[in-house]
């Protein structure tokens, strides 16, 4: 969870130094969800809480493994919250984030099979009996540890020193050793990684062992919801979800994981989605300007209510809001940071006890930047085709299409499955000479 979640997560913004604690993006949860919380069904075009619902409780005997695609920050992880909060009573649920455990930049399919049965060890352990059963699991991770290279490492999980813990207990120590020592990028790291891969079946075997272990303690099926896969490197999302998606399908587990909307234009992965998951959904943007430069009210509306849930309308003039909702491309990630640091330009600079259209402009020329750092000249050609071209869907030959996808310059919305330009790395092309203001205006509805 964001820190400043922790610090002032529940109450709206009434003064303008609030505004940052309020308009920091976290995924909303407890208390958040109550008070800042924002139906968007209707401007997104789905209602995959209710999909995704209807399909765990209608089909409870079915291990049903549930990809969801989508770009980052857009409300994916708010969404799971609730879902786990509709599904609790019908299952066991356990929920993770990546993020929190590996270097997103090179987690691979065993780094996320060990850290499954990892999280599951810390959630479940003291309900773990000692059994046959629990021992040759412990036995094969066993196997992994005695590797030359991370014998070093392994000292305090001798036998002697343990000898007091429970099985299931030197189990988890275990592979958080092992865990670690794959957050390395070291032989030791490349040794254990072979190891696991020679015998991923085994792996994979013992996994659904220990599922059933507990599930039948828990009189309940696992639901294991993994947050953060969108946000992974083309690496690694190629290493998990094309080199080894037909893994997920071997795992007994009921599973809902993210990925990035890129993703699906790999045509690589649509040869084997449909069979390694049993379904793939998207989490749509919220569209805000539609593909002929029209404001979509439903669209607007949604981002307007967001920001009204968090701060007091007296803090930011209509014009300053109406703007920065047409700056945010429908991103609520960067409408969100537009407006805080917005707020952060009054407090520092201008003085301003409210939040104008100068402030906000201002914190575009932030984000502006920050896509001027990712941005190359090779790059310009690919968004001038999407800008002139929009509902050109069927052309996936640039090999630059995943990397604009997943920085976000380019967005894919609902409705028809158009794709547009961030107003923010369209500007960038206004800079570089490659677009005219007049165009830039026509396209967004605002002026730079």
């Amino acid at each position: 969870m964001n820190i400043y979640s922790e610090v002032f997560m529940c109450k709206k913004a009434t003064k303008i130094e609030e505004v940052m604690l309020t308009c920091g993006y976290f995924p909303l949860s407890s208390e958040d969800l109550t008070n800042f919380y924002i139906n968007t069904d209707e401007a997104r075009g789905v209602n995959l809480l209710q999909e995704l619902s209807v399909l765990y409780k209608k089909l409870p005997d079915l291990c049903s493994q549930v990809i969801c695609l989508g770009h980052r920050g857009v409300g994916k992880s708010t969404m799971f919250f609730q879902f786990e909060q509709e599904m609790n009573l019908d299952y066991e649920i356990v929920s993770f984030s990546v993020q929190d455990s590996f270097d997103t930049e090179k987690i691979s399919f065993t780094d996320l099979l060990c850290l499954i049965y990892k999280t599951l060890l810390e959630n479940y352990k003291d309900l773990l009996e000692d059994s046959d059963d629990l021992q040759q699991v412990y036995d094969l991770w066993n196997s992994t540890q005695k590797e030359e290279t991370i014998q070093a490492r392994s000292a305090s999980l001798k036998v002697g020193a343990q000898a007091e813990c429970s099985l299931g207990t030197k189990l988890l120590k275990l592979v958080s050793q092992i865990s670690s020592t794959l957050n390395f990028s070291s032989d030791s790291r490349r040794t254990v990684t072979h190891h696991i891969q020679t015998f991923i079946t085994d792996y994979i075997d013992s996994l659904n062992s220990l599922v059933l272990m507990i599930e039948r303690k828990c009189s309940k099926h696992l639901l294991l919801i993994i947050d953060d896969l969108d946000k992974i490197s083309q690496s690694s999302t190629t290493d998990i979800f094309v080199e080894h998606p037909t893994y997920f399908k071997k795992i007994n587990l009921r599973l809902v994981l993210t990925a990035p909307i890129w993703l699906k234009y790999m045509p690589e992965f649509a040869g084997v989605c449909s069979s390694s998951f049993t379904k793939a959904v998207r989490y749509p943007m919220i569209a805000v300007v539609d593909c002929n430069h029209n404001k979509i009210p439903h669209g607007y509306n949604a981002l307007h209510d967001i920001v009204m849930a968090r701060v007091e309308q007296s803090l930011i003039s209509d014009s300053a809001l109406d703007l920065a909702i047409l700056m945010s491309g429908g991103q609520i990630r960067d409408l969100l940071e537009i407006i805080s640091n917005a707020a952060a330009f009054c407090l520092q600079v201008s003085g301003s006890s409210i939040i104008d259209d100068l402030s906000v402009r201002k914190a575009f020329q932030n984000l502006q930047e920050s896509f001027e750092d990712r941005l190359r000249k090779e790059d310009a050609d690919i968004l001038m085709k999407i800008i002139k071209n929009p509902l050109d869907l069927l052309d996936t030959s640039y090999s630059k299409l995943h990397e604009l996808m997943y920085s976000g310059a380019i967005l894919e919305y609902n409705g028809k499955q158009w794709r547009g330009v961030h107003p923010a790395a369209m500007a960038c092309l206004v800079k570089s000479g490659l677009l005219s203001t007049d165009d830039f205006r026509t396209y967004t509805l605002f002026d730079l």
